[in-house]
């Protein structure tokens, strides 16, 4: 995750147009924060590349935004479940153990390259079982209609 945040600082990441701006609170971030100590997978964050090599955030904003957060001192954890005694600690509070776990911590990321179809992108919104398991689905802005994708994929089969 330390690539992650040197990657969000370095404007690597960047956010399309869709995305909405950071809308999660200290609490719920602080779960994710969590989830990660305790070891638990947490949902695939996906990525477009750009002709000028740098990745948008498809879907995963809302988690990236808080391992930066956090990692950067950001927020105090708070509303822990399992590690209670966490509460109140930024990042640099934690036991070294932890700060080293969650900074070589590895999260799933899939990659759509600069070479696929424009609109592949925005086909893992339309995926049925995508719209079943996305948490972040209802965070994308609502686009006006000239930029609306569905009409991008009415014209042929499966969108591609």
């Amino acid at each position: 995750m330390h690539t992650l945040v040197d990657q969000w600082n370095s404007e690597i990441l960047v956010l399309p147009e869709i995305q909405r701006e950071y809308v999660w609170d200290d609490a719920r971030a602080s779960r994710l924060i969590e989830s990660l100590l305790l070891n638990i997978p947490i949902p695939v964050v996906y990525f477009a590349e750009t002709p000028d090599a740098k990745y948008e955030v498809i879907d995963g904003h809302q988690r990236i935004r808080s391992i930066v957060r956090f990692l950067k001192n950001q927020f105090r954890l708070r509303s822990l479940a399992v590690l209670t005694e966490y509460n109140g600690k930024h990042y640099f509070e934690l036991p070294e153990r932890e700060q080293r776990f969650l900074t070589m911590r590895s999260i799933r990321a899939v990659i759509i390259g600069s070479d696929s179809h424009p609109n592949m992108k925005f086909e893992i919104f339309g995926a049925p079982e995508y719209r079943i398991h996305c948490p972040e689905r209802s965070r994308v802005k609502e686009l006006p209609l000239s930029r609306n994708i569905e009409p991008a994929f009415a014209s042929t089969s499966r969108g591609l």
